[in-house]
């Protein structure tokens, strides 16, 4: 008789072998992610890090069958509630994270502020934050959370959000500060796509306080995997956070 309420059937020694695959295959099933996994990620985050979380969560769990979804935070919480989704990489704090959702912060990313190739202030190393009164502030659409986090950070750092161009995207933003009509707050996970050589915009660090936004993990907290979604938030910390690091 076996563990599992089976009976094993031949000598001893294939009873030996057929025992060890099937608690092999038991505790796979109990220390691993199987089947579908169903990943939302905001448009600000999926070209920057998702090369990072996809790498990490294959490595940890091959058997995952991974699905990559991507939309506004809004309608990314939405499918997290209905159960449409699995796991949602946002940015935080939002309103639209309800008190049945788990948040598992996984890094601090912070601003950079984005100007034009040839502005004024792009031989300083560090802006004070009394210069970023007067520069004309490049904000995304209404539903990007990164529009509301952009201007939480500006009202600190005393930058003004008065400018009337919005940008349908941050590839689109980063685009209309290299044309000369703006500036905009890049996050440090962006800088080496967006801010590579010959894209025609810099970047320089502000002053502290320095503003950043915060990369969470969250998941239903009566989802079935939930240990196993807190254990991989565990394992995404350190890579994330190295890919919100500003180098020097």
């Amino acid at each position: 008789m076996t563990l599992w309420g089976g009976r094993f059937e031949g000598s001893p020694a294939q009873a030996l072998w057929r025992f060890t695959v099937d608690t092999s295959d038991r505790r796979l099933l109990v220390d691993d992610v199987v089947g579908s996994l169903r990943l939302g990620v905001i448009p600000t985050m999926a070209p920057y890090l998702l090369p990072t979380v996809v790498r990490e969560i294959c490595r940890r769990y091959p058997l995952a069958e991974l699905t990559l979804v991507e939309s506004k935070t809004a309608d990314l919480c939405d499918q997290l509630a209905t159960g449409e989704l699995d796991l949602g990489l946002l940015a935080t704090p939002v309103p639209e994270i309800g008190p049945a959702m788990t948040t598992a912060d996984l890094a601090h990313a912070p601003f950079v502020l984005a100007l034009p190739v040839g502005h004024p202030f792009a031989g300083r190393s560090r802006l004070p934050q009394s210069a970023l009164s007067s520069l004309p502030m490049l904000l995304l659409e209404e539903g990007h959370c990164l529009r509301s986090h952009a201007q939480a950070a500006c009202s600190a750092i005393g930058a003004s959000t008065q400018s009337t161009t919005q940008a349908t995207s941050l590839p689109a933003a980063c685009q209309m500060v290299a044309a000369g009509m703006g500036v905009t707050l890049l996050p440090a996970s962006a800088i080496e796509v967006e801010a590579r050589a010959g894209s025609g915009i810099t970047v320089r660090r502000v002053r502290r306080p320095e503003p950043f936004r915060t990369i969470s993990l969250v998941w239903r907290s009566r989802a079935g995997r939930s240990e196993r979604y807190a254990q991989l938030a565990d394992a995404l910390a350190e890579p994330v956070r190295s890919a919100c690091t500003l180098r020097a």
